[in-house]
C-alpha cells in the first residue's frame, strides 16, 4: 500500500490532535483542583476541539506554545500538586504543538521523504523512525552535556542513557526513555537548577515516540481488518 505525504501528515496529525487536547484537559483538571483560574486554558482546549482543517493549527498551536511559560509558572507554584506529573501533560502538550507546527519536525520528517508511489506503508514507517532516533539522541546528546557539566545523577542514569545514545533500534527508546523520566523523578525535584529543562527533552522523545507507535498501530489494525 503506498501513501502521498498529504495522507502521511493526517496519519501523524489525528492522533496528535488527541493527545494534545487529552493532556490538556488532563492540565486543566489538575488545575481547577487546585483553585487555578483555567479560562484561557479552557478556551485553548476549545480551539483544538473545533479546528476543522490542518491551516487553523498553527495559530492554536503558536497560542499554546505562548501560554506554556504561564502555565509552568504555575504548576511551579503548586506545592500540593505532583509536579512531574502535572508538568508532563504541558510538555507532552506543547511538545506535540511544536513537532506539528509548518516549521516543526514532522515536517522535516515528511521533506526527507521521497515521492516514491511504489513505496510502501511500512517502509515509510522504518525511515521515519530512523529520523526520529537521531532527534531523540539529540536530546540525549544535550542531556549529556548537563552532566558533563556537572549536573550529578544517578550511576543507573548515566548507564541506560549511555546505551541509548548507541542504541539504533526504535522500539528500545520505548522503553529507555520511559526509565529515564522514571529514574529523574526519583532523584531530582522539578525546581532543581536544569531539571525542568531535561525533563522536557525526555518528554518531547515520548511524545514523537507516541507518534510513530500511534502510526504504526493503526497501520496494523487496517492491516488486520483487510
Amino acid at each position: 500500500m503506498s501513501i502521498n505525504k498529504k495522507e502521511l501528515e493526517l496519519n501523524f496529525f489525528e492522533p496528535a490532535l488527541g493527545l494534545i487536547i487529552a493532556n490538556l484537559e488532563f492540565l486543566e483538571e489538575e488545575l481547577r483542583q487546585e483553585q487555578v483560574d483555567t479560562s484561557r486554558l479552557n478556551i485553548l482546549i476549545d480551539n483544538f476541539n473545533d479546528l476543522e482543517k490542518l491551516e487553523d493549527f498553527e495559530c492554536t498551536a503558536e497560542t499554546l506554545v505562548n501560554l506554556a511559560k504561564d502555565f509552568e509558572k504555575t504548576i511551579a507554584s503548586k506545592a500540593n500538586l505532583d509536579q512531574f506529573k502535572v508538568m508532563s501533560y504541558l510538555y507532552l502538550a506543547t511538545n506535540l504543538a511544536k513537532i506539528l507546527e509548518n516549521d516543526g519536525q514532522l515536517n522535516e520528517i515528511i521533506s526527507n521523504i521521497d515521492n516514491d508511489e511504489n513505496e510502501t506503508e511500512e517502509q515509510i514507517i522504518e525511515f521515519s523512525k530512523a529520523q526520529v532516533i537521531e532527534l531523540i539522541k539529540e536530546k540525549y546528546l544535550l542531556i549529556k552535556d548537563e552532566i558533563n557539566q556537572g549536573l550529578k545523577v544517578d550511576d543507573a542514569f548515566n548507564k541506560v542513557l549511555n546505551i541509548l545514545i548507541k542504541e539504533e533500534d526504535f522500539n528500545e527508546f520505548n522503553e529507555g526513555n520511559s526509565i529515564l523520566i522514571e529514574l529523574l523523578m526519583n532523584q531530582f525535584k522539578i525546581k532543581e537548577s536544569n531539571i525542568a529543562q531535561i525533563f522536557n527533552w525526555l518528554i518531547f522523545n515520548e511524545s514523537i515516540i507516541l507518534l510513530i507507535n500511534f502510526w504504526e498501530q493503526s497501520l496494523s489494525e487496517m492491516d488486520e481488518e483487510n
